[in-house]
C-alpha cells in the first residue's frame, strides 16, 4: 500500500487459508503418460489490526478484500507420448496445459490489477538418441499467446496510474542437451 507516494508494508493481522489439491499420474498404455492436478483454495481475511490505517489512495483494505495471489481454483494437465524408433532412439511429444482462476495482484484489489482466469499451453517435441547421450527438442511456451498479469503496483490518488508486469508472450525455440559421461 501507499501513504501518499511512499510504499508502506503493513500486516493485515489475520487470515484463514484452507484448501485441497489432488494430483494424478497415470500410465494408461505403453508409451503414454498422463499427469493431472486440481487445486481449490479458500483464502479470506478474518481480522484487520484496528490500529493500522488500511485506507490509502482511492481504495481500502476490508475483510471482503481478496488476498494477493490466492486463486480459488487451479488446474493442470500434461499428456506425453514416447515412441521408440527401430534404431533405438525415441521421439517424445508432450503438451502441458495449466489454469489459474481469477486472482488479485495487489492488496487493495485495484480493478486494473485484478487478473481474470487464464490458461497456458506449452508444447514439446524431443528426439532422444539411441545411446541417450543427447537430445534435440523443439518447443513452444504459451503458444496461445495468453496475456496475463504476474504482479503489479497501483497508486491511484497521487500518481493516477497502475503498472503491471505481464507474463512472457508466446515463445518458440530449439534446445540441445548433451550428457557428458554417466
Amino acid at each position: 500500500m501507499n501513504d501518499g507516494i511512499a510504499p508502506v508494508t503493513r500486516n493485515a493481522a489475520a487470515a484463514d487459508i484452507d484448501g485441497v489439491e489432488v494430483e494424478l499420474t497415470a500410465i494408461p498404455a505403453s508409451g503414454w503418460l498422463i499427469e493431472a492436478g486440481l487445486g481449490y483454495m479458500n483464502a479470506e481475511y478474518t481480522r484487520l489490526e484496528s490500529g493500522q490505517n488500511f485506507v490509502t489512495d482511492l481504495r481500502s483494505l476490508t475483510l471482503d478484500s481478496k488476498l494477493v495471489n490466492a486463486p480459488e481454483w487451479t488446474g493442470k494437465l500434461g499428456l506425453q507420448y514416447s515412441y521408440g524408433m527401430p534404431s533405438g532412439s525415441s521421439l517424445i511429444g508432450r503438451a502441458n496445459w495449466s489454469y489459474v482462476d481469477d486472482v488479485a495482484k495487489d492488496a487493495l484489489n485495484f480493478p486494473e490489477l485484478m487478473q481474470e482466469g487464464y490458461s497456458l499451453l506449452d508444447l514439446y517435441l524431443t528426439y532422444v538418441s539411441s545411446d541417450r547421450s543427447w537430445e534435440l527438442s523443439a518447443f513452444g511456451k504459451n503458444v496461445t499467446n495468453e496475456r496475463y498479469i504476474v504482479s503489479g503496483f497501483a497508486n491511484g490518488l497521487t500518481q493516477g496510474r497502475a503498472a503491471a508486469n505481464l507474463g512472457r508472450p508466446a515463445e518458440w525455440g530449439v534446445s540441445f542437451l548433451y550428457r557428458f559421461g554417466e
